[in-house]
């Protein structure tokens, strides 16, 4: 209940800043109000009433006309399968690669993995915060509705990425540049790209193609995030190891913006401006290890004392999502999956009431195989364009178990990259436990 409450609380605030004219007509009844508390005489208290009523009629009538002009004008329909290979050149430069899992495809490049681990990306935060373009602003109310039903979302702060990563860049340690924004304004821009969208023009339903609007370039290929009008929020996910090699998985809740009901990373959310504050340096790597180790600590309950050194391990665009920027890690956890600490993954962790149990419906744990033999990937795998994730084609998880019901986008990138990773260096897990 108080989840709901407080979801309808942001979203009526999200929506009166689009249409304001309800604001002011709702302030003008409320000062219809004030002859009645202040006892002003009688003749004086008539008209300054009926001026109330009337400018908050008008305003009313006027923007509900509005309204319903613009929002009969538009229809909605949720698609299956966002982006698809066809004749659009979903490839770029700068992330030639793109993973297709079950769930969604992920543009990545294998070459900026590689320069992940030991990284040092400083960064950079715009005095500005995130605005949708005027037409997306539009549309925010009803988009927003649509993408919260059957969900309590809360409009909490993010942080966007606004620069490209590439190997030599991350290489350098050349710095990158975040703004501030709310998840409400990811909702009403990267979220769109699930829906199909028309717009009634004479008569005739014609598309509003977001996606090469939005997502892709004229000449084909991801919209680069230095030029891109969409929020860009960037995703933290972490896989978080045991002492005795369990990968700790959680099960989404129906109500999860996204993988509702799959199986998603330990940890896994999106960086917040409290976690820019945590990196005393002022890095990527630190202000990522800020917002995993929290993400992992309210979604498991794992304590934070038991965490050892977050790796970046990849990087990569979530094309289904508008092309926003992920990364992911890992982290060792220095206790067994069994120790009393340690969730148990036959119950719910999370009491009736928390607001973490509207996301988080319990943990498990799949055993890995940090010792088998990852091959690297051939020289025409590399070359090729679209591919599955590698990690099923090899010995890092011997028995799905728990992850044969479904696996979330996130959980199955943060797989590969952590293959990739294996393949280039088996010894990784070993270091990130050493230090």
């Amino acid at each position: 209940m108080k989840s709901a409450l407080l979801s309808f609380r942001d979203r009526a605030v999200f929506v009166a800043r689009s249409e304001w004219v309800y604001i002011v007509a709702v302030v003008s009844f409320l000062v219809g109000l004030v002859p009645s508390l202040l006892a002003l005489p009688p003749e004086l208290a008539a008209v300054y009433a009926a001026a109330s009523l009337v400018l908050g009629v008008v305003l009313l009538a006027l923007d509900s006309i509005g309204l319903l002009g613009r929002w009969s004008k538009w229809n909605f329909r949720p698609l299956s399968r966002p982006i698809r290979f066809g004749s659009r050149r979903l490839y770029s430069d700068e992330l030639p690669l793109i993973i297709e899992s079950d769930e969604g495809s992920v543009a990545v490049n294998p070459a900026i993995d590689l320069e992940l681990p030991g990284s040092h990306i400083p960064f950079v935060v715009e005095d500005h915060r995130y605005r949708l373009p005027d037409d997306l602003r539009q549309l925010a109310p009803f988009l927003l509705r649509h993408s919260a039903t059957g969900r309590f979302p809360f409009n909490g702060p993010n942080v966007g990425l606004m620069s490209d990563l590439d190997s030599e860049s991350v290489s350098a340690g050349r710095a990158v540049r975040l703004r501030e924004g709310d998840f409400y304004s990811a909702l009403c821009s990267n979220e769109a790209t699930k829906l199909a969208i028309e717009r009634e023009v004479d008569g005739e339903m014609v598309a509003f193609d977001f996606a090469d609007r939005y997502v892709f370039r004229e000449q084909g290929g991801l919209m680069p995030l230095e030029v891109s009008r969409l929020n860009n929020g960037l995703g933290a996910s972490v896989l978080a190891i045991t002492s005795d090699d369990r990968l700790v998985v959680t099960l989404q809740s129906t109500h999860a913006q996204a993988g509702a009901g799959l199986w998603a990373p330990s940890g896994s959310g999106a960086l917040e401006p409290r976690d820019l504050d945590a990196a005393a340096s002022r890095e990527l790597g630190e202000a990522f290890a800020a917002g995993v180790a929290r993400e992992l600590n309210e979604e498991t309950r794992i304590p934070t004392s038991a965490f050892g050194r977050v790796t970046l391990v990849g990087y990569g665009r979530w094309l289904d999502r508008g092309g926003k920027p992920e990364l992911f890690g890992v982290v060792p956890v220095n206790l067994p999956h069994d120790d009393r600490l340690m969730p148990k993954p036959t119950s719910r962790i999370h009491a009736i009431g928390s607001d973490e149990r509207n996301w988080t419906r319990r943990v498990d744990y799949v055993q890995l195989d940090l010792g088998a033999p990852v091959r690297r990937p051939s020289s025409s795998s590399n070359r090729r364009r679209k591919r599955r994730p590698m990690w099923r084609d090899t010995g890092l998880v011997p028995d799905l178990g728990p992850l044969e019901s479904g696996i979330s986008v996130p959980l199955d990138m943060a797989l590969d990259a952590l293959a990739r990773q294996l393949a280039a260096d088996p010894s990784l897990m070993a270091t990130a436990r050493a230090s």
